[in-house]
């Protein structure tokens, strides 16, 4: 497992269904556990292209960020390095769409 795929499922199905309300062990069922968090994760799904890259790319930041930003956990988040390395993508991105 690579890339999107394993942020899905170690780091944004996990989140998603903490914040439904449900426990994180794992994604079985995540269908009738979170159906509208499937939907979102759809998003993240890229094609063969790189436009689709990029955009379930920053799907999954989204996403991401909005399952980070609902918890309350005793985690500093380094906003300005978090920044940096968005813009860098967007750049990136930006160069290899032309």
């Amino acid at each position: 497992m690579v890339g999107l795929s394993f942020l899905r499922v170690t780091v944004l199905a996990p989140l998603g269904l903490e914040s439904a309300g449900h426990t994180s062990s794992g994604v079985r069922r995540l269908e009738e556990k979170a159906p509208d968090l499937t939907k979102s994760l759809t998003a993240t799904l890229a094609g063969y292209d790189r436009e689709s890259l990029w955009t379930a790319l920053a799907a999954a930041i989204d996403l991401y960020r909005r399952f980070r930003d609902g918890r309350n956990d005793r985690v500093e988040f380094r906003r300005e390095a978090e920044n940096v390395a968005v813009r860098t993508m967007a750049e990136l991105r930006d160069r290899s769409l032309g």
